[in-house]
């Protein structure tokens, strides 16, 4: 992530990015770049060599300007979307 991102966990395995002055495109692409770096780095645990997904939903102020509220619920449902979709995913639209 970059020094002006701020990262947040949100719950259990859920964590929250905010990168301020980049466009949707720009965060999913991102996004999808550290997916693929955790897919591709085998991590040693208890002997055992694993390897990490993850699934994101993105979403933009342009979409949901209303409030903090309901650009997480935006982005929540695209996450499930990834998930639902096979996981190990990012899923930045609605369609």
């Amino acid at each position: 992530m970059r020094q002006t991102d701020i990262v947040a966990r949100t719950g259990g395995e859920e964590f929250v990015v905010v990168m301020q002055h980049s466009n949707q495109a720009e965060c999913a692409k991102r996004i999808d770049a550290l997916r693929q770096q955790f897919n591709e780095t085998p991590i040693l645990l208890d002997g055992e060599t694993v390897t990490v997904s993850f699934s994101a939903g993105v979403a933009g102020l342009d979409e949901s300007d209303e409030n903090l509220d309901s650009l997480l619920n935006v982005a929540d449902r695209r996450l499930y979307k990834a998930k639902d979709q096979g996981r190990n995913q990012v899923v930045s639209s609605s369609d």
